[in-house]
């Protein structure tokens, strides 16, 4: 006899799940989990087995990118992309500037202890903070670094995501930007990532951010004040050397690099942006992208980045920690 399970996608529950600020919280595993039994009744004889299924309500992102890259119209530096999202949960969409890609990698079979994590594109975004709040007493800026992976992780417990970045442009690595436990670098106590800035010369750290990853997802985000780094308002658009890896630290094997790319914080070629930043099941709406001027000394970008399965709590802008399908929960349009 066969059994087979059947999800009404609809009337799942938003995700509640993350690795960053609830990694270690039993409550919003509990909300999404689904469970019950199937009773297989005989003449004399009562099985009873128990089931229990874990699943995600996820956006399903389509662009419609004519030509395969964008289309951007040289006089107003501005275009539009298509979109319709045909999953039944929120896509949650931001919009990166795409620094660059990289091919896939070779992984061991499960058990084999081989993840070889390997990054599909990097980008990078930028917002300002008033004075006072978040980062420093005079205003300031959060840099994003975001990693889009081949392979989903449950967590990136294990994993390191890393941003070396030359600041000053002597060629030195002045700062490394990881995502770490909350009980340290190579530790699995806590089990909520944070961000870690790392001073190169005198190994201090600070950890302000927790990690943006939604479980079961191939997208980390990390972000760090300027002010973290030494860096005021006058450092926006002044350009520096990032240079990011992925690696396993519990098992070892090959890292994954991209870079150096000479990027400046506030200096993103691409900005993007869908109404609302929300696009519903069946809806559809048109991405509007701008393309500025690069600051001097910075390199061209690849084109955007969207993030489809954006984790609104970390704005505060819902309770939805986001999902997507595996093929869409990063959307790469080429320039």
């Amino acid at each position: 006899m066969n059994v087979k399970l059947t999800i009404d996608g609809t009337k799942l529950r938003d995700s509640q799940m993350n690795s960053g600020s609830r990694g270690n919280a039993i409550g919003p595993l509990t909300t999404n989990e689904y469970d019950g039994y199937v009773v297989f009744q005989g003449g004399h004889h009562k099985v009873t087995m128990p089931w229990h299924i874990l699943p995600r309500k996820s956006a399903e992102v389509v662009a419609k990118l004519p030509g395969g890259k964008l289309n951007i119209d040289p006089n107003t530096g501005t275009g539009t992309v298509a979109l319709e999202n045909k999953g039944v949960g929120n896509a949650q969409i931001f919009a990166y500037s795409m620094l660059g890609t990289g091919p896939d990698t070779a992984r061991g079979e499960r058990g084999d202890g081989e993840p070889n994590p390997t990054m599909r594109a990097v980008a990078v975004n930028t917002f300002g903070t008033p004075a006072g709040a978040v980062c420093s007493v005079n205003p300031n800026f959060v840099w994003e670094f975001v990693f889009n992976m081949y392979e989903r992780k449950a967590s990136p417990v294990g994993t390191i995501h890393e941003v070396d970045i030359d600041v000053n442009g002597d060629g030195t690595d002045d700062f490394f930007v990881i995502n770490q436990d909350v009980g340290g670098v190579t530790a699995l106590t806590d089990g909520r990532q944070v961000t870690s800035v790392i001073n190169a010369a005198t190994g201090g750290s600070i950890a302000r951010f927790f990690v943006e990853h939604g479980t079961n997802s191939s997208n980390v985000i990390l972000r760090v004040c300027g002010s973290d780094m030494g860096l005021t308002q006058a450092a926006v658009g002044k350009p520096m050397r990032l240079s990011f890896y992925a690696y396993s630290w519990y098992f070892g094997g090959e890292t994954s690099f991209l870079g150096p790319f000479m990027a400046a914080p506030g200096g993103e070629e691409f900005t993007a942006v869908v109404p609302g930043d929300t696009l519903a099941y069946k809806q559809k709406s048109d991405l509007a992208v701008t393309q500025w001027g690069l600051p001097a000394g910075a390199d061209p970008a690849a084109g955007v980045l969207l993030i489809n399965n954006s984790d609104f709590t970390f704005f505060g802008l819902s309770a939805n920690t986001g999902g997507a399908t595996r093929e869409t929960e990063a959307t790469l349009l080429p320039r």
